[in-house]
Formats: C-alpha cells, structure tokens, sequence
C-alpha cells in the first residue's frame, strides 16, 4: 500500500512539474526559432550560406529549454542524439527521455497496484523505461540495414551518370531523386550541403556521420583519396 501510494504521488508530481516545465518553455522555444530564422535570413543577405548550413544542422536536444541546457551538459547527449537521427526519426532526444520517465513511472505504478513484490517493481520500472530507446534501436537497425541493401545500386548509378559525362555532383543529385528512402534522403542532405556552398570534403564526412557504415566511409574514404590524387571517378 506504502508503494502504491508514493507511486501515485510521484507520477501526479511529474505530472505536474512537465505541465509547468512545458507552459514556462514555450515562449523561450519560439524565442530560439526566431533567432535562428533572423539569423539565416542575415547569413544569406550577406551571401554566407555557409553558415545556413550549420544552424540547419544545429538541432536542439529538446523543445523545452530548460531540459535542452540540461541536455547539452551531458557527455553522451551528443551521440545519443546521433543515434536518433540514424534512425530516421524526426522526434528530439529530450521527447525521448520524457516518454521514458513517463513509462517508468507508469511501470512502478502498475506493479505497486498489483501488490507485485520486491525487486519486481524495480525490474519493471527499468524494462519500461527503456521501451523507447530499444524502439529507436530498432528502427536505426532496420533503417541501416535498408541503407546498405540499396546502396550498390546507389553505387551503380553514380557510375553510370560520371561515365555519361555528368559531373560527380549531377551523380548526387541523380541519387537523390531516383534512389529509394533512406538512399534519397541522405544523398539528398549531402547534394543541398554542397550546394549550399559546403565544402565537398565536409559534407561527404558528415554524410558517414549520419550513416555509420563501413562501405559508406570505404566509400568517401576512396572518393576523397581519388579527388586528390586526381583520378578518374568514373574507374
């Protein structure tokens, strides 16, 4: 009875503290959305797209403020962070974390109004909470996964349109429109990097950022070295 009541106080508690957390950060979020516009919106009347690139790629850990600071003094927020966007999902890190209080908490609840002994509740608490970052892992696997399976063919297309005389950036583009998801998606990020006036170099390595794997970064690796050297891309 002691669990279930401090349980339900707990998650009343969160409860409240999230609303309060959330209706005090709205303003501040807009706020940061629109400096980051004004600031895109300077960097192009100056004609530095460069610097457009960044604050796109700049992505905040959560739209609350408050847990966005909190986030960013954490080591491993950056990479988790990473791993959301392998994944393919649009959702923040920090929605993340919140949906895991929130299920964990939730967990304890159920298993304190079971009666369920101890250290069951402790086991549940911690299976519920990590529903959400497992779900993300399986998504980044599958969306990997898919990657790799079309990225041959990806391959064979760039080839074809060197070999046709296009340039080696026409060949991105191509990709970008033909290929399927998550092949057009992630070529496309790296043909607008460039575009935008992104050094080749730079965004080919954010692009086996995004994409952590080893025929990727062969890839770029091969292409970099051959660039230098002066070779021919369509061999």
């Amino acid at each position: 009875m002691a669990l279930l009541i401090a349980s339900v106080s707990f998650i009343v508690a969160t409860g409240i503290c999230v609303l309060v957390w959330l209706s005090l950060g709205a303003e501040s979020g807009q706020q940061v959305v629109r400096q980051r516009l004004e600031a895109v919106q300077r960097a192009e009347r100056r004609g530095n797209t460069t610097l457009g690139v960044q604050l796109v790629r700049d992505e905040l850990m959560s739209g609350v403020p408050a847990l966005d600071r909190m986030m960013m003094q954490w080591v491993w927020a950056t990479r988790f962070r990473d791993f959301v966007l392998q994944s393919g999902m649009k959702t923040r890190p920090g929605k993340i974390i919140l949906t895991s209080g929130v299920l964990a908490c939730l967990g304890l609840f159920l298993a304190g109004f079971f009666h369920v002994r101890f250290p069951l509740p402790i086991l549940v608490f911690g299976a519920a909470g990590a529903i959400p970052f497992v779900y993300v892992a399986v998504k980044r696997r599958r969306r990997l996964r898919r990657f790799e399976e079309n990225f041959p063919e990806a391959l064979e297309l760039l080839n074809r349109a060197i070999r046709a005389g296009h340039a080696f950036t026409t060949g991105l583009g191509m990709i970008a429109s033909e290929s399927p998801e998550p092949i057009a998606g992630e070529f496309r990020t790296t043909f607008e990097e460039q575009n935008f006036g992104l050094p080749l170099r730079d965004a080919l390595q954010h692009l086996t950022e995004r994409v952590p794997l080893i025929d990727v970064r062969f890839f770029v690796t091969a292409l970099l070295i051959q660039k230098e050297t002066g070779g021919n891309l369509a061999e």
